[in-house]
Formats: structure tokens, sequence, C-alpha cells
């Protein structure tokens, strides 16, 4: 492996780490029903790095290779960023499952979300 991809690699959790420690209200929501294998007993890991995609997954299921990513305000107008990314995910073999956060809380938040409505 040479330096450029170790620092790469270095730098890629190092930024995992930092989400885990600044997670959006959304993601604490999310985390509260997906840790500790309280859905359908399966293991899911936040903010993990994915190293042969050079991405980090919101949160992911190792044994399904699922990623699943959770949008909000701070990803309007970085469509073009999100679909690279999950075409990375997905051509390593991922599947990759993307929401808005307004869907976490209510069914009628995602019908009035306007960036719900665009996606």
């Amino acid at each position: 492996m040479n330096p450029s991809s170790e620092a790469h690699i270095r730098l890629l959790y190092d930024r995992a780490r930092e989400l885990r420690r600044n997670m959006t209200p959304a993601e604490a929501t999310l985390w509260k029903h997906l840790r500790g294998r309280r859905f359908a007993g399966i293991k899911f890991r936040r903010q993990q790095p994915i190293n042969d995609a050079w991405a980090i997954a919101d949160f992911f299921c190792p044994v399904a290779r699922l990623v699943v990513e959770l949008g909000g305000e701070t990803h309007v107008g970085k469509e073009v960023d999100d679909a690279d990314r999950q075409a990375r995910l997905e051509s390593c073999g991922y599947r990759v499952v993307r929401f808005w956060y307004c869907l976490l809380y209510t069914s009628d938040a995602g019908r009035r979300c306007t960036a719900c409505r665009t996606s």
C-alpha cells in the first residue's frame, strides 16, 4: 500500500470518528432503533468507512452488505456527488438504500417535505 493510500484511509477513519461524535438528530433517531441488534437482530454500524469505495456509510450492515444513507438539507444540491458515491458503493457489491430525514418522523412530514417530492 502506498503512503498516499494510507494517508487517505487515515483521513477516512478520522472523518468517520468525527461524524459519529456529531450525529444529526435524524441519525441519532435511526441509530436508537438499529443499535445493539434492535432491528430484527441484525448488526449495524454507524458512520462506517468503506475502504474499497472510498466512502463513509451512515449505517452499514456487513452481513447483508447493506448501506443505509440518510439525506437532508445538507444533501440538496449535491445530488451528483451522492449519485457518484452510490455508484462507487454499488460497484463494490454494496446495496444502497437512501431516504430523506423527514421520513423518519412521520409519513405526513414525508408528504409535505419538498426535498422528498423531488428525489
